[in-house]
């Protein structure tokens, strides 16, 4: 959830051209330094690195009061810069960012606050990016990635059909028409899990009122259920006994989860559309019959591959 503090990191997603020169990326990084300057002391100036890419260093943002982000480095380069005027989108974005730490803030000690930061500042920090590319009528996702410390990985790809950038209203319109062919998703954690989504996971599920490992156990068994339940029709063979088995490992998912859903007409918000309809005033939802009948050409794979 740390990570949100990062948010106007999007804004990058304006870059400019490969080969920019200092104006460029001045204009580029202007965007979305607007966005971290309340959030910061000082700014630092954007520059062009050798190899033509737009590159800043040594961003710090107080992203809460007991909260700090740093970042050692962020790149871009990408095409279409002139596109901003219109308030469009380039036509493709390759940005990274290395070094992200998060540094607590002791307001009051000083010498605790140093002595955090600094350690902090000791562990290897986060790196990531994404980098897309529009043509003709889609948006493709080449690749998403947060690398976390320790062989832990989250990284996502896909295509988006049916989006028009030709102009900003019909991108507006877009978010009707477009629709999903494709998405991969890869999670590789060997502590990652643990570190980042096992107590907010846990405080939200697990209560005071009965023995912890009974309350695991149970939540476990409860999640095996549903995932047998799934329908088949949806998976390709395997997938539900992979869930299955990472289900089996909890709290303590050591390994790599891959999820690929791949549709031949696409999901989007037209098509579910006549079914959210289909709700009567309480809310009724439709016969579930009907709602896999939209997904007939959805296919699902799950690959689940434990660490040694």
């Amino acid at each position: 959830m740390r990570l949100f503090a990062l948010a106007p990191l999007a804004v990058l997603c304006l870059p400019a051209a490969a080969g920019a020169d200092a104006e460029e990326c001045s204009l580029s990084w202007s965007i979305a330094a607007a966005q971290f300057a309340p959030l910061a002391e000082h700014l630092p100036v954007a520059e062009t690195a050798e190899d033509g890419r737009c590159l800043v260093q040594g961003l710090a943002v107080q992203s809460s009061q007991y909260l700090a982000a740093e970042v050692e480095r962020i790149s871009w380069a990408g095409a279409g810069l002139g596109r901003l005027a219109a308030g469009l989108p380039p036509e493709t974005l390759d940005m990274t960012f290395e070094g992200l730490r998060f540094v607590p803030v002791i307001p009051g000690d000083p010498v605790t606050a140093y002595l955090l930061r600094e350690q902090a500042r000791g562990r290897k920090g986060i790196s990531g990016g994404v980098r897309y590319r529009l043509t003709g009528d889609s948006l493709l996702l080449d690749r998403a990635w947060i690398d976390y410390p320790g062989d832990n990985e989250i990284a996502v790809s896909g295509q988006l059909s049916g989006v028009d950038a030709s102009s900003l209203a019909k991108l507006q319109m877009s978010a009707g028409t477009a629709a999903m062919s494709r998405l991969d998703l890869r999670i590789a954690s060997h502590g990652m899990f643990e570190d980042v989504a096992l107590l907010p996971i846990g405080n939200a599920l697990l209560s005071q009122d009965t023995p912890v490992e009974e309350q695991v156990q149970a939540l476990k068994l409860e999640a095996d259920r549903f995932v047998s339940q799934l329908p088949e029709s949806l998976y390709t063979e395997g997938s539900i006994a992979a869930l299955q088995q990472m289900i089996s490992t909890m709290p303590h998912p050591s390994g790599t989860l891959e999820v690929s859903v791949v549709s031949a007409e696409g999901l989007g918000v037209a098509r579910f559309m006549p079914f959210a309809m289909a709700m009567d005033a309480a809310g009724t939802i439709p016969d579930s019959e009907d709602f896999l009948a939209l997904l007939k050409d959805v296919s699902i794979t799950v690959r689940w591959t434990e660490a040694p």
